[in-house]
């Protein structure tokens, strides 16, 4: 039996302690790379939104916001939605997005990154939109924080232990009205949110000195 246990969020803690009948399991939220915190690109001319995920639609619901997108852009015709990330799903994904007459119009699919990569995706857009059914921590919502970038995220499990009304939106899962509702919103507010502390947010809670010093505290017990 091992003589402890860590995850990497409260609502993964709970699981595991059904689980595995322990109560004893320590939460240590996952470490992000931290980068600088550039001059933002944004412009009143057009506004970036961001998904970056694996193409697995029963999961990360890639699919609600292309379809919570698909309204929004016909109020807003200066939005661009950029899709980063490969799976299963990727053909049916980029068919709905032909469908609604958007693919390479409004809707960019541009595959799989490295992580250096992805950091500049972020940091060339206006907030990130992440839809997943559930997820056990979000690593992709704490980097677009520590880039300055406000989220709109589901409460699917990790993300509302960090994700504040400082950070973005939280909406319920599976309910594509209300992320219709939040895009329409943060295409207006984005600016509003205040980037250094975005990214000064992020860095006190995920920064590998930070989230190290406790582990190595805990493992000294």
């Amino acid at each position: 039996m091992a003589s402890g246990v860590s995850a990497v969020s409260n609502f993964l803690k709970t699981k595991l302690e059904i689980f595995s009948g322990r109560n004893d399991i320590e939460v240590f939220y996952n470490i992000i790379e931290p980068t600088a915190l550039t001059e933002s690109n944004s412009t009143l001319e057009t506004t970036n939104i961001l998904i970056v995920a694996d193409l697995v639609d029963e999961i990360k619901n890639i699919s609600g916001v292309i379809n919570a997108f698909s309204q929004v852009v016909k109020d807003h015709p200066n939005l661009n939605l950029r899709i980063v990330g490969g799976g299963k799903d990727n053909s049916m994904l980029a068919s709905l997005a032909e469908q609604k007459g958007l693919l390479n119009k409004s809707i960019y699919f541009e595959g799989r990154k490295t992580n250096q990569e992805v950091y500049t995706y972020i940091k060339q857009s206006d907030f990130l939109v992440m839809n997943s059914r559930f997820e056990t921590f979000s690593l992709i919502c704490a980097e677009a924080l520590i880039c300055g970038k406000p989220v709109v995220a589901t409460a699917c499990g990790g993300p509302q232990e960090f994700i504040t009304e400082a950070c973005g939106l939280l909406i319920p899962p599976d309910d594509e009205k209300a992320l219709e509702v939040a895009i329409r919103k943060m295409v207006v507010d984005h600016r509003n949110y205040d980037r250094k502390f975005l990214s000064d947010y992020a860095t006190k809670h995920f920064s590998p000195e930070g989230v190290g010093q406790r582990f190595a505290e805990w493992l000294g017990r």
